[in-house]
C-alpha cells in the first residue's frame, strides 16, 4: 500500500516539475539582479575539488554524474550508486582564466626583483605598466586522479589538486598578491543506507598540502613621482616577499542525504567537518586551515523518456556564512543537466550542463567516446571580496578513462 501512494506521488511530482521549473529559471534571474545589489563577501575558498561539470554546473557536484565528483560533493551519494564497481585508470583536469599567459608575463616582468626607473620617460613608462596591470586578476587549477575506485559503499582516491590566483587591487596598489595552494592525498570513503529513505556518509582525505603565499611590491611610488615631477630624480624598486609553507592534513567529510521518492533527494553536506587545520609543520610556514562549510541541497529528475532525461538541482552553499547582508541569496546556487545515453550503454553518452552561481551563469558539455570521456566548459568565477568585484571568465577541460560494472 506505502508502495502504491509512493508511485501516485511520484507521477504527481512530475505532472509539476514543468512548473519547478520555470519557477527556477524566474528565481534564478531575480537571485542574479539580487546578488549584485547586494554586494555580499566572496565565499571562494581553498581544498574545493574543481572538475569541468562542477564548474558548469554552478559548483552542485551532486548533479555530476561522475562518482568522482561526488565523493568531494557529497559523501552519501555512493550508498545510492547503481553501479557495483567503477575503476579509473586516470583523470586529467585543468581549468585556466581568460589571458592567463599574457598576464602571467606582465606580473613577471613589473616585479622583478632588479628592476628600477629613473626620472623622466623612464618613470612614466615604468607607473604606465603598474597601472596596465592594475585591477587584473589571473587564475588556474589543475587536478587528477590516478586509480580512483569504487566496490559497493566503499571508494578509494589517490588524487592531486592545486591552484594559483592572483593580481593587482585597490586596497594593495602598488602591491601585488599570488596565492599558490596545492593538495596530495588519499581518500578513503564509506556511506550506507538507513531506512526510510535516508543515507549517511563520510570521507576522509589524509594528504600533504603546500601553500605559498607572494606578494610584490613597489617602494615609495610616492616620492618616486614626485622627485621625477621636480626633476630631481631618483630610482624605485620591487621586491617579492614570499612566504611558503607545508604540512600535513586530515579534513573529514560528511554528507546526509534523504529521499521522499524516487526523483526527489535532499542533501546535506558538511565539508572539512569541524575546520580541517595542519596537524603538522613540515617545512617552512604553517599553512592556514580550511574552514568548514555547510551546504544545504535539493536535486530532482524533471523529465525521463527513453534515452533521454532531464535533472534539476538547487544548492544553498557555505551557509555558516549567511550572516552577511544579502548572503542569501548570493549563496543560493541552481543547475540543469540533460543527460543521454545509447540503447547499448548503461553510462551516459552525452551531456549538456547549465548552472547559476551567484549570478554567473555557466555551461558546459561532455562526450563519452567509449575509451575516453572529455568535458569542457566555461564559467565566471569571483575572486574578489564582493561579486561584481573581480569576476574571472575561466574555462574548464577534464579527460579520462575508467571501466564501470
Amino acid at each position: 500500500m506505502l508502495e502504491f501512494k509512493n508511485n501516485i506521488l511520484a507521477r504527481q511530482f512530475k505532472n509539476y516539475s514543468w512548473s519547478f521549473a520555470v519557477f527556477t529559471i524566474i528565481g534564478s534571474t531575480y537571485l542574479s539582479s539580487s546578488a549584485w545589489a547586494t554586494n555580499p563577501r566572496s565565499h571562494s575558498t581553498s581544498n574545493e575539488w574543481g572538475s569541468s561539470q562542477i564548474n558548469a554546473l554552478g559548483g552542485i557536484g551532486s548533479l555530476s554524474d561522475d562518482f568522482v565528483d561526488q565523493y568531494f560533493s557529497d559523501p552519501s551519494l555512493v550508498a545510492e550508486s547503481k553501479k557495483s564497481v567503477q575503476l579509473r585508470w586516470l583523470s586529467l583536469g585543468v581549468t585556466y582564466t581568460k589571458d592567463l599567459a599574457n598576464t602571467v608575463s606582465d606580473f613577471s616582468s613589473a616585479f622583478k626583483s632588479d628592476s628600477s626607473s629613473s626620472a623622466g620617460t623612464g618613470v612614466v613608462n615604468y607607473l604606465d605598466k603598474l597601472r596596465s596591470l592594475f585591477g587584473r586578476r589571473l587564475g588556474g587549477e589543475m587536478n587528477a586522479a590516478i586509480l580512483a575506485t569504487q566496490i559497493g559503499n566503499f571508494t578509494l582516491i589517490p588524487y592531486a589538486s592545486g591552484s594559483v590566483e592572483g593580481g593587482i587591487d585597490v586596497p594593495s596598489w602598488p602591491r601585488a598578491d599570488l596565492v599558490g595552494d596545492g593538495y596530495i592525498g588519499l581518500g578513503f570513503g564509506y556511506a550506507h543506507k538507513l531506512p526510510q529513505g535516508f543515507t549517511l556518509g563520510g570521507n576522509l582525505r589524509p594528504g600533504v598540502r603546500a601553500y605559498a603565499h607572494v606578494q610584490g611590491s613597489v617602494s615609495d611610488v610616492g616620492g618616486f613621482a614626485t622627485a621625477s615631477a621636480a626633476g630631481t630624480g631618483t630610482s624605485t624598486s620591487s621586491s617579492l616577499n614570499p612566504k611558503a609553507g607545508v604540512g600535513f592534513y586530515l579534513p573529514l567529510d560528511v554528507g546526509l542525504g534523504y529521499s521522499p521518492l524516487k526523483i526527489v533527494r535532499f542533501n546535506l553536506v558538511m565539508k572539512d567537518f569541524g575546520g580541517a587545520g595542519s596537524l603538522s609543520k613540515i617545512q617552512g610556514d604553517k599553512p592556514p586551515a580550511y574552514p568548514m562549510r555547510v551546504s544545504l541541497g535539493a536535486t530532482s529528475m524533471l523529465f525521463e523518456k527513453g534515452s533521454h532525461k532531464i535533472n534539476g538541482a538547487t544548492d544553498l552553499q557555505d551557509m555558516l556564512a549567511l550572516n552577511q547582508q544579502g548572503a542569501f541569496w548570493y549563496r543560493w546556487q541552481f543547475a540543469a543537466q540533460y543527460l543521454y545515453h545509447l540503447p547499448i550503454r548503461t553510462q551516459t553518452s552525452f551531456g549538456l550542463n547549465a548552472g547559476l552561481q551567484s549570478g554567473y551563469p555557466s555551461v558546459g558539455v561532455f562526450i563519452d567516446l567509449f575509451l575516453v570521456k572529455i568535458e569542457a566548459s566555461t564559467f565566471t568565477k569571483e575572486s574578489g571580496l564582493y561579486i561584481g568585484q573581480r569576476p574571472l571568465t575561466a574555462y574548464s577541460f577534464r579527460a579520462f578513462s575508467q571501466l564501470t560494472f
